[in-house]
């Protein structure tokens, strides 16, 4: 090596004797340990090593020796103020005529160390957070028809970690039942289209996991499709959506039970009651009878609005003029609307045909006009008007009476909620099952004083009134 490109070059450079020590060193070297080339001279280099890397500098450096070919090695050197920079050095052995020993030529690598120390460590965290979301990534190669997955999707497909899996591996985890859909749902991703869907896998050992996947692909800066997503096991999610569902059906079967216990205990009070009178005495008998009958049919009543609640209902639809459905309810209601000094104005114009169960909607719009009726003692109007769009029509029926107190609104569809005095709680409950079931939404507004409005939405016939 030439004196010029010994002291000039770049690169930290030392010549070491046989033995080891330091014989001479150039600028560079003398900048990157910080120590002087008067300290350096005669120094035993292992003693600039990281005390945790010594073992392998040494083993390393033994290895030299004895084969005497050009190597090289990575470690920590402590420069003089005792910062830690990470060095890679290569073994070179001379044997020129003036110098016989080693050079050792140093780069420093600590930036280069750092990147991929601060890169691990990422990774690292990537992985552990993963872990605990359960939130695994991956990105498709649709030339190698395969995918680059994270250590959490290996985890949660329960396949050994090999960086890379082809779709033909990964399919055969794929629940049977939902293979099918998986591959059509693939077809729309290489179409273009987003993709959010639910599959189950099936893991060695039987276990079945469901998992739900968003992916979405993009052209890159170089013009090359790229298709990445995140899959995240759902398990535990869909187990307790499970037993939230079970228990809000256990709730509303108690409800239902303590409501109708409750409902069903006064009439039967009654019967016992006048059975025991009639044991001792048979005078007025007949009057005894009549209100055992009356309490009977009460029972009967009230059993039969409950199961007008549970039971599926009857969907044989025909198409009918709403008007006249809503006109057909008003006159079956209109006497008892006159006794209590109320008047019912439906606005007739125009028609709007549906299709329904005529008897049905009538009920639920004589349960509508009784609750508006009886929120008007001291009498009142009930007007009902209809509004449309090209797919919806909306039945407005509006009184001016009582209204209904803000905290009690949201509770005016429970079972068996109820603020009259003979009331069953299950009109407005029934009338809403009616509604949902011809495909239509109810709402209800009101403020105290002011009166009550309740509008139900229904889906018109489009293809009749296209005609």
């Amino acid at each position: 090596m030439t004196p010029e490109l010994f002291q000039e070059n770049p690169y930290g450079i030392c010549q070491l004797d046989p033995s080891g020590a330091c014989v001479r060193g150039n600028p560079a070297f003398e900048k990157l340990t910080g120590y002087p080339f008067q300290e350096l001279q005669g120094m035993d280099l292992r003693k600039l090593a990281h005390e945790d890397d010594l073992d392998k500098l040494i083993r390393q450096w033994n290895e030299f020796k004895v084969n005497q070919e050009r190597s090289s090695m990575k470690f920590r050197l402590r420069q003089k103020d005792g910062v830690i920079i990470f060095v890679s050095v290569t073994l070179i052995p001379a044997r020129s005529s003036d110098f016989r020993g080693t050079y050792v030529v140093f780069e420093n690598r600590t930036y280069e160390w750092e990147l991929e120390n601060t890169l691990k460590k990422t990774q690292e965290l990537l992985n552990r957070s993963q872990s605990i979301t359960q939130l695994g990534t991956w990105e498709f190669d649709p030339s190698r028809q395969g995918s680059f997955w994270s250590d959490e999707m290996f985890r949660m497909f329960g396949i050994a970690n090999t960086g890379f899996i082809k779709y033909e591996k990964m399919i055969e985890r794929i629940h049977p039942e939902d293979r099918e859909p998986f591959v059509e749902v693939k077809r729309k991703l290489l179409a273009g289209e987003p993709w959010d869907t639910e599959f189950r896998v099936v893991h060695p050992d039987g276990e079945v996991r469901t998992l739900h996947t968003r992916r979405t692909r993009f052209i890159d800066q170089n013009g090359q499709l790229r298709m990445i997503g995140t899959t995240q096991d759902i398990t535990e999610q869909k187990r307790l959506q499970d037993l939230t569902l079970q228990s809000e059906k256990l709730r509303v079967v108690g409800e239902l039970a303590a409501g109708l216990a409750h409902e069903i205990r006064n009439p039967l009070t009654v019967v016992q009651g006048f059975l025991q009178v009639l044991h001792t005495n048979t005078e007025n008998k007949d009057r005894y009878h009549n209100l055992i009958r009356e309490s009977l049919q009460q029972i009967e009543f009230i059993t039969e609005q409950l199961l007008a609640v549970c039971r599926p209902l009857a969907m044989q639809f025909q198409r009918r003029n709403l008007v006249t459905v809503v006109q057909k309810a008003a006159s079956f209601i209109s006497s008892e609307a006159s006794a209590r000094n109320v008047t019912i104005h439906v606005d007739a114009n125009p028609s709007h045909y549906i299709l329904c169960n005529e008897k049905q909607l009538q009920q639920a719009f004589l349960n509508l006009f009784k609750n508006a009726i009886e929120a008007m003692p001291q009498g009142g109007e009930i007007s009902v008007n209809f509004n449309s769009d090209e797919r919806n029509v909306t039945i407005q029926f509006a009184d001016d009476g009582e209204g209904i107190p803000t905290a009690i609104l949201p509770r005016v569809f429970d079972p068996f909620y109820t603020t009259k005095a003979t009331g069953t709680g299950l009109g407005l409950l029934i009338t809403e099952r009616i509604i949902e079931n011809h495909g239509g939404s109810i709402e209800i507004d009101s403020n105290v004083g002011c009166g009550t409005t309740v509008r139900c939405t229904l889906p018109l016939d489009v293809e009749y009134s296209l005609q």
